[in-house]
């Protein structure tokens, strides 16, 4: 799958820490040059997945409060 030319990641683990839960993910160079096509950007292939990661929790958060908001109207 690395070695594919398809964008791949995977979540290969996972650990809770005093800091949070610390995950491990591995991912193809196509997985970063897409990411790179749709804007996201960092100092290297870590810091642009991270950023990534960042961005989809944020928008799963919203789209968790924009439910929540829906269920009391």
């Amino acid at each position: 799958m690395k070695e594919s030319s398809e964008p791949w990641v995977d979540v290969t683990g996972w650990t809770d820490t005093e800091q949070g839960v610390k995950v491990e993910l591995e991912w193809n160079d196509s997985f970063v040059d897409y990411l790179k096509a749709e804007g996201i950007t960092g100092a290297d292939e870590d810091q642009i997945v991270q950023q990534y990661i960042t961005l989809l929790l944020r928008d799963m958060a919203d789209q968790m409060d924009d439910q929540k908001e829906g269920a009391f109207e």
